[in-house]
């Protein structure tokens, strides 16, 4: 399969990728400028672009302090390229890239159903005592 990687996107590839998350559960209430300001704001992003055409078929973005931590989000391949091997391929390029490569602790969420696939890559689903925790929203003042 060609390719080319990018890791900055035109106007055309994200409104590509928002519409692409648009598609699955954790992306459905998505606003484009909210999601564009997400992707200006993160601290890596690799997309993967036809070579013909541009068009982006897989994404992921970080963010990161490029030492302790880092959080892997928007993890996505276009539906029709989904089973080829381009979500190892982006797996791969993120885990192997030099900027990324000495960053101690990855975190991402995904769905029970992924787990075999992101274990693949060391990732593990038992955090021992360690619990995550969310607030949505403003804060109570």
């Amino acid at each position: 399969m060609l390719y080319e990687i990018i890791n900055r996107l035109n106007e055309e590839q994200l409104k590509d990728v928002f519409h692409m998350c648009k598609q699955e559960w954790w992306g459905k209430e998505r606003e484009y400028h909210d999601f564009h300001r997400a992707v200006e704001n993160s601290n890596f992003v690799v997309a993967f672009t036809t070579s013909e055409t541009n068009k982006v078929i897989a994404f992921a973005r970080v963010i990161t302090d490029f030492a302790y931590k880092a959080i892997l989000l928007d993890v996505i391949v276009e539906s029709s390229y989904q089973k080829t091997g381009l979500g190892r391929e982006l797996m791969e390029y993120i885990s192997n890239h030099p900027k990324l490569k000495s960053v101690y602790i990855f975190d991402l969420f995904c769905m029970p159903d992924l787990v075999p696939f992101y274990e693949k890559w060391g990732f593990v689903d038992s955090l021992g005592e360690v619990r995550c925790m969310r607030r949505i929203g403003k804060p109570h003042e």
